[in-house]
């Protein structure tokens, strides 16, 4: 696939988590083998595989129902992504607006996610 091609299939994974969608966000857009590099991320590092990101889709929707990912800005080189991702939510326990900045890396092949790698460093009070 073209840079242009990885592009949009993340664009497409985005707004697929975004709409609580597992049968585009996972099932049809990442690999069944998965692997995550982000230790305690979705399940823990390692093949996670469809059914890890499935659980990690579920928990954020009920935790998070507002939650809603915005790509800030997307760079593409060879089979890699990198996302940088604004996060707005409520904290469940406080009920206040929160906003994360963060970075996701994708690896991809054959048209779907095969490597995961999430860089999330900052929340605060939107």
């Amino acid at each position: 696939m073209s840079i242009e091609e990885n592009k949009v299939l993340i664009r497409r994974h985005a707004e697929a988590w975004n709409a609580n969608d597992p049968a585009v966000a996972v099932d049809e857009l990442m690999a069944a083998d998965i692997y995550s590099h982000s230790g305690d991320m979705h399940g823990g590092k390692g093949e996670v595989g469809r059914e890890g990101w499935r659980d990690f889709l579920a928990s954020q929707a009920n935790e998070y129902p507002d939650r809603h990912y915005t790509i800030v800005d997307l760079i593409a080189e060879g089979d890699k992504v990198a996302a940088m991702l604004e996060y707005r939510f409520t904290d469940p326990g406080t009920g206040e607006q929160r906003v994360m900045f963060g970075t996701n890396v994708y690896g991809l092949r054959n048209g779907e996610i095969t490597d995961f790698w999430g860089f999330w460093p900052s929340e605060r009070t939107a």
